[in-house]
C-alpha cells in the first residue's frame, strides 16, 4: 500500500529520474551521506568557535572529534543504482540520491515545524505523514538496513524461497509490501501465495554486479509500500522535550521495548518494537508508539533520568558513532558493549542470517528506556 504523499508518488520519482538524467554528464561528487547533513546540522551550536561543527564520538573506542557535518557519515556511491543489465537512461544510477535530496529539503521544514509544537501527542495527520516519510526513509537508507538487505539477498540464495517466506518476520514484511492481510488460520496458504510471488518477482537486475541495485531497489519498495504506511497509520506520535541535551547517532531510528531480549537481533525491528524514538535536535525527540502495546504518558518534558536513559539507547543503537552538540559531555559518560562480529554465512537459520548482531550476547542487559509505557 502506497499512501498519497508527494514524495512517495510515481510522478515525483519520475521527476527525480529526469533531474538525475540531466546531471548525468556533470562531474558527480559521489559522496553519499547515510545520515543527512541537514539533520546533523541541528546539533551545531548557534554561536561560538564550534558553530559549524558537531562532536562525533566513536562509541567503542571513545575517540571524539569536532567535525563539519559535510565530512562525516558518508560512503562513496552508496546509493548508486547500476549493473550490467540496467539501462542507465531508463534508470539513472543517481536518481534515488537525487530524490532523497529533494525529500530532505522539505524535511528540514518539517523538523523545524514539529519542534515548535506543544509537547505531547501530535494530531496533525499531514505533519505525521510528512514525518513518517522522512523517518521511514532514514530507517531504510542506513548502513544497518543495507546490511540486512544484503543478508536477505544472500539468504534467499542459500535457504531458498519457501524457507525464507516461512519465517514469521519475513512473512509479515511481505504481506505489508503486497497489501495482503495476514490471517493466522490461513498461514500455510499465505506462505504458498507469498512464495509464488517472491519466486516470480521482477528483479531490477540479475547480473553478478547487480546486488547493490537489487538491495537498494528493495529498500525503496519497503519504504514506500510498507514502512511509511505502518508508521503513519498504526502508531501514535508524540513530541518530547528536554532541558538537558540529547545526542543522536548513525542509526537514529531507535527501536525499544521488545518482548525479545536485548541479545535477540529481531528485537531491533519495527514489527517487534512497541516504541520507536527519533531525536530531532538536542532538546526534542519524537516517540512513535504502537497503539496497542505502548501508551505514552506525561510529563512529556523529560527529566534527567529519562534523558540519561534516552542517550544510553542512542549509544546502544549506534553502529559506530554518536553525535552531540560540542560541550554537552554525553558520550564520555556512557559505556555499552561492543557489537560482536558474526559471520552470517555461519548461521543455521534465516533469522540468524539476516539481522546484524546486537551489542548484547547474553540475555542480561538494562531495562528498555520508557519501559513504564510498554504493555505487552
Amino acid at each position: 500500500m502506497i499512501l498519497d504523499h508527494r514524495w512517495l508518488s510515481d510522478d515525483e520519482i519520475n521527476r527525480s529520474k529526469d533531474r538525475a538524467r540531466a546531471k548525468a554528464a556533470e562531474q558527480q561528487p559521489h559522496r553519499h551521506h547515510v545520515v543527512p547533513q541537514m539533520y546533523l546540522r541541528r546539533w551545531r551550536p548557534e554561536s561560538g568557535p564550534e558553530k559549524k561543527r558537531v562532536l562525533r564520538t566513536h562509541v567503542d573506542s571513545g575517540e571524539a572529534e569536532s567535525r563539519n557535518p559535510d565530512s562525516i557519515e558518508w560512503e562513496p556511491d552508496f546509493y548508486q543504482m547500476s549493473a550490467d543489465d540496467i539501462d542507465p537512461v531508463a534508470t539513472p544510477e543517481m536518481w534515488f540520491e537525487e530524490h532523497m535530496a529533494r525529500v530532505e529539503n522539505d524535511a528540514a521544514w518539517w523538523l523545524r515545524k514539529v519542534s515548535e509544537r506543544r509537547v505531547g501527542r501530535l494530531h496533525d495527520k499531514k505533519l505525521i505523514l510528512d514525518l513518517a516519510v522522512f523517518i521511514g526513509l532514514q530507517s531504510q537508507r542506513s548502513r544497518r538496513s543495507r546490511q540486512m538487505e544484503v543478508n536477505i539477498d544472500a539468504a534467499i540464495e542459500r535457504f531458498g524461497v519457501p524457507e525464507v517466506v516461512s519465517e514469521p518476520d519475513m512473512l509479515q514484511r511481505l504481506c505489508l509490501m503486497e497489501g495482503v492481510r495476514y490471517v493466522p488460520s490461513q498461514h500455510e496458504e499465505i506462505v504458498r501465495r507469498m512464495a509464488r510471488k517472491l519466486a516470480r518477482r521482477t528483479r531490477i537486475s540479475k547480473a553478478p554486479n547487480g546486488a547493490a541495485a537489487r538491495i537498494l531497489n528493495s529498500s525503496i519498495q519497503v519504504w514506500r509500500g510498507a514502512v511509511v504506511p505502518r508508521l503513519a497509520t498504526s502508531r501514535s506520535w508524540w513530541l518530547l522535550s528536554t532541558e538537558a541535551p540529547l545526542a543522536t547517532c548513525d542509526e537514529p531510528v531507535i527501536y525499544l521495548g521488545s518482548k525479545r531480549k536485548r541479545n535477540d537481533p529481531q528485537a531491533y525491528t519495527m514489527d517487534n518494537a512497541p516504541l520507536i524514538l527519533f531525536p530531532i535536535d538536542p532538546h526534542h525527540a519524537i516517540a512513535i508508539a504502537d497503539r496497542i502495546r505502548c501508551r505514552p504518558s506525561g510529563p512529556f518534558e523529560l527529566g534527567t533520568d529519562d534523558v540519561n536513559s534516552t542517550n544510553f539507547e542512542v549509544a546502544a543503537a549506534s553502529l559506530q558513532h554518536m553525535f552531540e552538540r560540542p560541550g554537552s559531555g554525553i558520550a564520555e559518560t556512557i559505556r555499552v558493549p561492543q557489537r560482536s562480529h558474526i559471520d552470517p554465512s555461519a548461521s543455521s537459520t534465516f533469522a540468524e542470517y539476516v539481522a546484524p548482531p546486537p551489542r548484547w550476547v547474553s540475555e542480561e542487559g538494562p531495562e528498555w528506556a520508557f519501559q513504564r509505557w510498554i504493555y505487552w
